[in-house]
């Protein structure tokens, strides 16, 4: 299982339609209201079937439409270097 969370310097612009930047590739990025949905999830870890989940209680849409889009959005933002991918969740960090 991989855990999946939206790189802490990546810039989102609420407009319409939402705009991402990223510094990695030095690209703006302009989203759909589902992927907009998915990189909101993402300033969280999730997994991808947290995300699914969450996607098919917000959007009319099919399971298997849903799953398809959301691996190959996951890989190509994974790659871009927007969203980090790990096997383990991120530490909780604990006040002292």
């Amino acid at each position: 299982m991989f855990f999946y969370t939206l790189q802490s310097n990546v810039f989102i612009k609420k407009s319409d339609p939402v705009l991402l930047y990223s510094p990695f590739d030095k690209s703006v990025y302009e989203l759909n209201d589902v992927a907009a949905y998915i990189i909101k999830i993402l300033q969280k870890s999730s997994t991808e079937e947290q995300i699914i989940k969450m996607v098919l209680a917000s959007f009319e849409t099919k399971e298997k439409t849903v799953k398809n889009d959301i691996q190959k959005f996951l890989a190509e933002y994974t790659k871009r270097g927007i969203i980090l991918r790990s096997e383990l969740p991120p530490l909780i960090k604990i006040r002292q």
